[in-house]
């Protein structure tokens, strides 16, 4: 693959022992803990690249850039529905229908609060919880 592109490619290595020692370091970085899989390995690789190169582009963060997840679209959707539908008509008739639906937890991403995964348009129309129990 390097030889048909032209690049030259470097492998890292990376063990339990090395994951292990860089962590402190790692943590010291971050604002604060979070689950992403691809943070050590990314760390690792700007960590053996930087005696390389100045600057690695990756796709990290492209997806919220560009409205990838489902949650995006459904924020959207929220905007558009609160500013065309008057707040007594989502508090006293849309949202007792909206709470009567289903759960379905088959879409996380999409998850508003305590009753789970609702999915785009659900997630839209539960505008009647609090913000912070949106998040």
């Amino acid at each position: 693959m390097a030889d048909s592109l032209g690049t030259v490619h470097h492998k890292i290595k990376v063990t339990p022992e090395k994951v292990s020692s860089l962590l402190p370091g790692y943590l010291a970085h971050i604002d604060e803990p979070y689950a992403d899989g691809s943070a050590i390995p990314t760390w690792l690789l700007a960590e053996e690249a930087s005696p390389l190169v100045t600057v690695l582009l990756s796709g990290e963060g492209g997806d919220e850039v560009f409205a990838g997840y489902d949650t995006h679209a459904a924020m959207k959707a929220r905007k558009i529905y609160r500013r065309l539908i008057p707040g007594f008509l989502r508090r006293n008739l849309i949202a007792p229908v909206v709470n009567a639906l289903p759960v379905s937890h088959s879409n996380s991403a999409s998850s508003s609060g305590p009753r789970g995964s609702q999915g785009a348009v659900n997630l839209a129309f539960r505008n009647h919880i609090s913000p912070g129990g949106r998040y």
